[in-house]
C-alpha cells in the first residue's frame, strides 16, 4: 500500500509567474546572515514550475531552485496506472477528504502486488 498527495491543476493554475527582490537585514529563512533574496517563479510545460531563489550575503552568492509537478486526477491515475498500481482510492487529501475542483492537493491511496 502506497498513500501519496501531490499538488493540483488548482495550485497550477494559481501560480503566478514573477519576479522581485527582498532585504532581509537580521537574516531570515534562507540565510542567518544579511542578505539580498532574487525570486523568479516561472511555469513549464506539463504542469511543472520553477522557484527559483538567489540569495546574496556579504560573503556569498547561492540560487536555489524548488521544482514542483502538478496533477490532475486523471494524468495522476495514468501515470501511477503506468507504474503497475491499481488505485484503492483518490481523495482531496491524505486524511481522505472527497476531492474538489478547488483543492490545492490530491491523495490518492495506491496498492501493488509484488
Amino acid at each position: 500500500m502506497l498513500l501519496l498527495d501531490v499538488f493540483s491543476q488548482y495550485k497550477f493554475d494559481q501560480f503566478k509567474e514573477e519576479q522581485y527582490w527582498s532585504l532581509h537585514e537580521n537574516g531570515g529563512f534562507w540565510s542567518g546572515d544579511s542578505y539580498a533574496a532574487i525570486v523568479r517563479n516561472l511555469k513549464y510545460p506539463n504542469r511543472v514550475t520553477l522557484e527559483q531563489t538567489t540569495v546574496v550575503t556579504e560573503d556569498k552568492i547561492a540560487t536555489y531552485n524548488i521544482w514542483h509537478q502538478f496533477f490532475t486526477a486523471e494524468s495522476l491515475i495514468e501515470e501511477v496506472s503506468a507504474a503497475g498500481f491499481t488505485v484503492k482510492g483518490i481523495y482531496n487529501d491524505v486524511s481522505g477528504e472527497a476531492g474538489t475542483e478547488e483543492s490545492q492537493t490530491i491523495a490518492i491511496w495506491l496498492e501493488k502486488q509484488i
